[in-house]
């Protein structure tokens, strides 16, 4: 027998000290860190940020707010060999907020280069300390 996971609902309405214990359980699922993402608690947003077993798009929403929780989520080295255009799930927002981050890594700017939205490659253009070679491949975007 099998026990259904509690909706969104479900998960938003715990307290935050029962939704924190619930994100950081390392059997968490990744339908249960999806309803966790929306919780109002900012640390179970970041908690579920971090963990491991939560879904590429839901890192994808959380990355604005917690850019540096999802790059440091254990997860995401396996996220990127699984998906090589991992950041064409992220939102627009979320791609900006990683490339915010002068510790985001090569692969970052690799990816934004490549992300579908315009204005992604346009914050990738302000970006200090871009290659030479990269400045002229982003001044070539149509």
């Amino acid at each position: 027998m099998t026990v259904p996971e509690p909706d969104s609902r479900t998960l938003a309405a715990l307290s935050p000290e029962a939704a924190l214990a619930a994100a950081q359980a390392p059997g968490a699922t990744a339908g249960t860190l999806s309803g966790l993402a929306g919780h109002p608690d900012a640390r179970v947003r970041s908690q579920v940020a971090r963990h491991p077993n939560t879904p590429a798009e839901v890192l994808g929403t959380l990355a604005p707010a917690f850019a540096r929780e999802v790059l440091q989520n254990p997860g995401l080295p396996l996220m990127r060999l699984a998906r090589p255009g991992l950041l064409n799930l992220f939102p627009a927002e979320g791609v900006t907020a990683l490339l915010a981050l002068p510790e985001a890594p090569a692969w970052v700017v690799d990816g934004a280069a490549r992300h579908e939205d315009f204005g992604v490659r346009t914050a990738l253009a302000a970006r200090p300390g871009l290659s030479a070679e990269r400045v002229q491949a982003l001044a070539a975007d149509a």
